[in-house]
């Protein structure tokens, strides 16, 4: 038996498939937007209804030029361990995939599941290549 962590979800097995070159980012991409994930939000919101004053946790880089990344994670479990660093975002919601990638702003990667052994970044540019591919773009990135 290994001592290496197991995926738990269907996502956390892509990652880990393409951390060990057995699957294409594509593919990862793909089941990702067809996926809900866990945000760390400042309250309860119930998917549909628009609310401005829902703040959607944002980690700003510390370093000069590298982008800000919102965290999203693929299991309750996996957002439930990160929450401790984040007490002004007590409230864990499930959105879908698509939704929270139209959220990241045009300098605003996607940390998916940060802090875990199933973890992986996704860049500004990839964010706006996925948009390409299978979106469109928020409406304001939009020209």
């Amino acid at each position: 038996m290994s001592d290496r962590p197991q995926p738990t979800n269907e996502i956390d097995y892509l990652i880990d498939g393409v951390r060990r070159e057995l699957c294409s980012l594509g593919t990862l991409y793909e089941v990702l937007l067809r996926s809900e994930v866990w945000v760390m939000c400042n309250k309860p919101w119930d998917g549909k209804t628009k609310d401005p004053e829902l703040q959607t946790l944002i980690v700003k880089s510390s370093e000069e030029g590298m982008p800000d990344f919102l965290p999203a994670f693929s299991a309750e479990a996996h957002a439930v361990a990160a929450q401790a660093k984040y007490p002004a975002y007590p409230t864990l919601n499930k959105m879908a995939a698509p939704m929270v990638v139209m959220h990241c702003g045009s300098t605003t990667g996607l940390a998916l599941n940060p802090g875990t052994d199933f973890s992986i970044q996704v860049q500004p540019k990839g964010i706006d290549q996925l948009r390409k591919v299978f979106g469109p773009k928020p409406a304001s990135d939009a020209a």
